[in-house]
C-alpha cells in the first residue's frame, strides 16, 4: 500500500488500468495523496446502475 502514497501516480493508475482490464465497473482505493479515498467509475460499464458488493468502514 505504501506504493500508492507518492507524488508518482503511476501505481494508482496501474490499479485503475488493472480494474478496467478485468472488466470491473468501479474501483474504490486510497487517493495518491493518502488522505482520502477515491471512487473511479467506468461509466461505459455501469449500465445506468452501480451495484455495491462490499463496503469498507
Amino acid at each position: 500500500m505504501g506504493d500508492l502514497f507518492s507524488e508518482d501516480w503511476s501505481a494508482c493508475q496501474d490499479v485503475g488500468k488493472k480494474a478496467y482490464d478485468e472488466r470491473f465497473q468501479a474501483v474504490l482505493s486510497w487517493s495518491s495523496t493518502g488522505h482520502d479515498k477515491i471512487l473511479a467509475v467506468f461509466t461505459e460499464r455501469s449500465e445506468d446502475r452501480l451495484a455495491v458488493i462490499e463496503t469498507l468502514t
